[in-house]
Parts: C-alpha cells; structure tokens; sequence
C-alpha cells in the first residue's frame, strides 16, 4: 500500500535558536478539516510515536530519502488538541538554509508547513 501525504501548516510553530536551531509546534490538530480535506482524530499517532521518535526525520522535499534530512524529532506527544513535535536541525549547510528560511517566513507572517506520510 503506498504511502499518502500530508502538507500542514505547523500551528503554534516556535523557532528557537539554541544549538543547531529547533522547531516545534502542532503538526496535525484533531478534529479540523485539515487542507486536503480530511479530519484527523486523537490517538491517529498513538501507535507509530515510539517509531517516530526512533527513525523519523525531517526533510527539505517530498523525496523524503534519508541523505535529504535536515532534522530529527526529540520530542512527540498527543494532547486533547493534536500532534505536537519538537525537532532539531542537523548542522548541515542545508538544514540551516532550511532553517533560515523557516525562521524568516515565520517572521514575516508566512506560513511555514510539515508534510508526514502515513499508511490509511
């Protein structure tokens, strides 16, 4: 079965500059018509957080190969309203160009989006 996407507009999003720089925010809010229409309900992530935590990645494109991350998350939790992640950026010339560009379209009032994959 071939895995779907997502593109989500982080809510809540943080930039913080410590170390390599992090990122964290809702990264799906339940209940919401998200923007391909589809409503994500608590405990969608329950069973795969452990997983995500241990492999999971943050990438620059939709390739989503390894050599592309430009993060890793360091915390994930489900609360009553959504998926919440934290993760770092690697200190690689391209995750803090990626960095950069989150950090100056947040500033400017832009939206600065996740995409995750899952299997329905």
């Amino acid at each position: 079965m071939p895995i779907e996407r997502k593109l989500i507009d982080l809510k809540d999003l943080k930039m913080l500059d410590t170390g390599n720089g992090s990122v964290e925010g809702y990264r799906s809010v339940f209940g919401e018509i998200d923007e391909g229409g589809d409503i994500v309900g608590k405990g969608a992530f329950a069973d795969c957080m452990n997983e995500y935590l241990a492999s999971g990645f943050s990438a620059h494109s939709h390739d989503w190969k390894f050599t592309e991350a430009v993060g890793y998350p360091v915390e994930a939790r489900e609360d009553d309203y959504g998926w919440w992640v934290k993760s770092e950026f690697h200190s690689t010339g391209t995750a803090q160009d990626a960095r950069t560009i989150a950090s100056e379209r947040k500033a400017a009032g832009k939206q600065v989006g996740f995409s995750f994959g899952y299997l329905p």
